[in-house]
């Protein structure tokens, strides 16, 4: 080989080499190029943002709303976050997120997608005897978007109350969103009601559902200290005994439904004698327990004692607007009165039970609450216990009686708003 073939040689290898730069650099240019064409059509494809959750979110009205943001793909940079949600307002939001050119959108629905409650007054379950009057416990309807939607309730009644049998009564309401609630009280008509019961089974439960005052929580001495106790030598007795103080004790010896329209009664805090009526429009006390029977079951027809009771509830209820007004049950009395010779001429335990059961009934239809004492003063034959009351008279009470109805009426407070 001469050194023109060796030079040559090397040209051509130079040549080669030249061409095999240009060529990697040709390529390389290519594929930044394509490189940068990717980047920017991924920078401006959805694909670039990955939501964290759903694409669609729906939240119900009212609740809070918690943004659950998004990323990159490779977790690169800060996403911008545009748009808010009200979730008090039922409707359809966009949630936007920007990365670059790069667009994507959540939608959140605030929904309505609850049921309205309905709230019934007093038991689901009632009873009335056959021949009595339903009354209506009352309810309340809310929705947590609509508001108060009580006057909304559609109330479907089948009561027959003068058919013995079981009757549903539906309360139904629908929110403007259209979801819908039914709740059902369930109504006895009973064939034989208290009125046809025995001493031993003789009971108001069940009965008089929102006139009965219902066993609550002990309440303090504020409860009895801002009461009134009003009656006769019974009600007296705890004042006597110390039971009560005399500055909640209005009372008299001998005082019935009749009388008490008229007679002066000592006002002892204020040192004067007043009628109920006259002293309630004076004082105005924020509660009243009335207690009468006692003097006036073995002499009053029934009607007459209720007629009498009745407008004395009246009189109070106009003379003082604002006071509770309840009406105590007539105590039981001991086993002598029921089984001595001239029991059906005397007070007795089966008459003190017509009575107390036509005093709620009573006190329903003048809405007034009801105490029902006696439940907590009877022995297992429905008298008054052995050891509560005098052992002379076997009608008035003893300390540890009069212990027994304190505490009932501590535990069966009348609410406010009741």
């Amino acid at each position: 080989m001469t050194i023109y073939d060796k030079f040559d040689m090397i040209n051509m290898c130079t040549v080669g080499a030249i061409y095999m730069k240009k060529k990697v650099i040709i390529i390389s240019s290519i594929s930044l190029f394509v490189l940068i064409l990717l980047s920017i059509l991924f920078l401006t494809s959805k694909f670039a943002i990955i939501l964290n959750g759903n694409k669609l979110i729906k939240v119900e009205v009212g609740s809070e709303y918690k943004e659950l943001g998004a990323k990159t793909i490779l977790d690169l940079g800060n996403i911008k976050v545009g748009g808010k949600v009200d979730t008090k307002k039922i409707g359809t939001y966009e949630i936007k997120y920007h990365y670059f050119y790069s667009y994507i959108t959540r939608i959140v629905e605030v929904v309505d997608a609850k049921k309205p409650e309905i709230k019934l007054n007093g038991n689901v379950e009632v009873n009335i005897a056959i021949g009595g009057t339903y009354k209506e416990p009352g309810y309340e309807a809310i929705d947590n978007y609509d508001g108060d939607l009580t006057d909304k309730v559609i109330v479907i009644s089948e009561v027959d109350a003068k058919k013995a049998g079981i009757y549903d009564i539906t309360y139904k309401v629908v929110d403007s969103s259209g979801n819908e609630q039914l709740v059902t009280r369930q109504v006895s008509v009973n064939e034989k009601g208290p009125l046809s019961m025995d001493l031993t089974s003789f009971s108001l439960d069940g009965y008089f559902d929102i006139t009965i005052l219902k066993k609550t929580d002990m309440s303090d001495d504020s409860y009895i200290n801002e009461t009134v106790f009003y009656g006769d030598s019974i009600t007296e007795n705890f004042a006597y005994y110390g039971n009560l103080s005399w500055n909640v004790v209005w009372a008299k010896p001998s005082l019935t439904p009749e009388n008490a329209h008229s007679w002066l009664v000592p006002i002892r805090p204020y040192g004067e004698e007043l009628t109920l009526i006259d002293a309630l429009k004076k004082y105005k006390p924020k509660r009243l327990v009335i207690t009468l029977g006692a003097n006036a079951v073995a002499v009053m027809t029934e009607s007459y004692f209720i007629k009498t009771y009745e407008e004395l509830v009246e009189k109070a209820k106009n003379a003082s607007p604002n006071t509770q007004i309840i009406v105590q049950s007539i105590f039981p009395v001991d086993i002598r009165w029921d089984t001595h010779a001239n029991t059906k001429n005397s007070i007795n335990n089966t008459k003190i039970n017509r009575l107390n059961y036509l005093l709620a009934e009573m006190c329903e239809r003048q809405e007034v609450k009801f105490l029902n004492t006696a439940e907590v003063l009877k022995d297992e034959t429905g008298r008054l216990k052995n050891g509560y009351g005098y052992d002379s008279d076997g009608i008035h009470l003893l300390p540890i009686g009069n212990s027994k109805v304190i505490e009932h009426f501590k535990t069966h407070v009348y609410k406010e708003g009741e």
